[in-house]
């Protein structure tokens, strides 16, 4: 409504979320995500579309009873109405051992492109906004576990 008369508008919103895991072999598997969502607003002729796109993939080698190897990427794309993107990318490692049943090891590195922030501005025929997301940096983590 505005000015107390009302205003046609249409909306529309999608989303697509396809998911693949797979086991090729005793010691591989992988896993895929992908998720796609469209806005659409439109008030007098005036149209807003915004486009999303995630995608996640993982990784896993088991090249052994006692060791295991993962890597992992995600992906985050958007488009605006003025054909504005804004993308970033993030990828993770892990190596595990079990040394023995009551012993097992880990190294870990997340966000290893060390992105520490993801900004982006969004014009409209009203508005401008700014977004700015911080990020954890570069992590490198080493476990050890013991049972007792």
């Amino acid at each position: 409504m505005r000015q107390n008369v009302e205003q046609p508008y249409t909306s529309t919103f999608i989303t697509l979320a396809p998911k693949f895991t797979g086991k090729f072999t005793r010691w591989l598997s992988t896993d895929y995500r992908l998720t796609y969502t469209n806005n659409q607003y439109e008030v007098d002729a005036v149209k807003a579309v915004h486009s999303a796109l995630r995608q996640n993939l993982s990784i896993t080698f088991l090249p052994t009873d006692q060791w295991q190897i993962a890597f992992g990427a995600e992906h985050y794309y958007t488009r605006f109405s003025n054909d504005q993107t804004a993308s970033i990318i993030f990828l993770d490692a892990s190596v595990r051992c079990l040394l023995s049943k009551r012993i097992d090891l880990a190294l870990a590195a997340t966000n290893l492109l060390d992105e520490t922030d993801y900004r982006y501005t969004s014009f409209s025929s009203l508005s401008k906004s700014l977004y700015s997301f911080k990020i954890r940096p570069r992590n490198i983590i080493i476990k050890t576990q013991i049972k007792i």
